[in-house]
């Protein structure tokens, strides 16, 4: 590495590169502004590269990153006012391009959460990828809430507008499904950071933001592809792919209800229930071995909804689901 021609950064300023051979590279150098750096790439006759970051002893700092088309940044959680080293690399071809460093948040791919109690939706489509959000404060301490979805454990990381880590890196999953940021300022802006807890997890997801450990509370509930469940008779469900959920809906026979699961080739699984304008009722329970029904205070004669996925993210494959006004399941 450092035998190369190594060409310095400046913050926010484009460098010109030039890779004149396909199994070629060529290294840059920057120091820190900030505990979160960006890295943009800007295609020129080469369109599509691998960025990898190292410190100055060499040691690789994250993942190697492939920037292309709609990918065109990176970030990296560094440490201020030390020196790092990109090694860019072809990913077929060969020719000119701009890299620079930024400490300010991304501009572009940022999805805005556009206020308190309400969800974003999110998506990685790449493995091992991540997602922006940006939310404006409304309170000194926030809630970020995760609702898993294809992509159910995930990292998350709050930064201020101008790149300073604010708390520590949360995972969230299973039943942790929230976590909470002190000493922030009303009015400004943050941003959320999310990837995937595994480097080969990806899928849809939501982010949203609110002044307590209740999870924001409307969804969009899907329009399509729902089971239709009868009371006292199960339905058969399957979850084809690790991460996928699938949805059933039924009519409330009694203000009692209870949700029962029959294990099979699935045989551990969240549920959580919903009613027509796609607002929670009661809280997710997990579903596996004894613990095999959830209860549930309804309207009798209104329309509910049941979301269930996977508890790990794994986890795939048949099952049965059903409902009944009591503890024992459908016959």
């Amino acid at each position: 590495m450092l035998n190369a021609t190594i060409t310095p950064l400046t913050a926010g300023a484009y460098a010109n590169g030039n890779i004149p051979s396909t199994s070629g590279e060529q290294w840059f150098t920057f120091t820190a502004t900030s505990a979160i750096q960006l890295i943009y790439f800007n295609p020129g006759t080469l369109k599509e590269v691998y960025v990898q970051v190292y410190n100055s002893s060499g040691a690789l700092a994250g993942t190697r990153t492939n920037l292309f088309g709609t990918a065109l940044y990176t970030s990296r959680m560094l440490y201020t006012a030390q020196e790092y080293h990109i090694r860019v690399t072809p990913f077929s071809c060969s020719g000119t391009y701009q890299i620079r460093f930024n400490a300010e948040m991304p501009s572009d791919n940022v999805t805005a959460i556009s206020a308190e109690n309400t969800w974003a939706d999110g998506n990685i489509a790449t493995p091992g990828g991540e997602q922006w959000f940006r939310f404006t404060a409304a309170a000194a301490t926030q809630y970020i809430h995760f609702q898993p979805g294809a992509l159910n454990d995930v990292n998350v990381q709050l930064y201020t507008a101008a790149g300073a880590v604010s708390g520590t890196q949360t995972r969230m999953y299973g039943s942790t499904l929230n976590t909470s940021r002190t000493g922030l300022t009303i009015g400004s802006q943050y941003y959320i950071r999310v990837t995937p807890y595994s480097s080969g997890g990806s899928g849809a997801f939501r982010m949203g933001f609110a002044t307590s450990t209740t999870a924001p509370a409307a969804i969009t509930l899907p329009g399509t592809n729902v089971t239709a469940l009868s009371a006292n008779a199960w339905a058969n469900g399957i979850i084809p792919a690790s991460g996928d959920e699938q949805w059933f809906s039924f009519t409330a026979t009694a203000t009692a209800q209870y949700i029962h699961f029959q294990p099979s080739a699935l045989d551990d699984v969240y549920v959580q229930a919903y009613d027509s304008t796609g607002t929670a009722v009661g809280s997710q329970t997990r579903l596996y071995n004894s613990a095999l029904n959830a209860s549930l205070t309804l309207t009798a004669g209104s329309a509910y909804y049941v979301r269930v996925w996977p508890y790990s993210g794994s986890g795939s494959g048949v099952y049965r689901i059903g409902f009944t006004e009591s503890t024992s399941p459908p016959q």
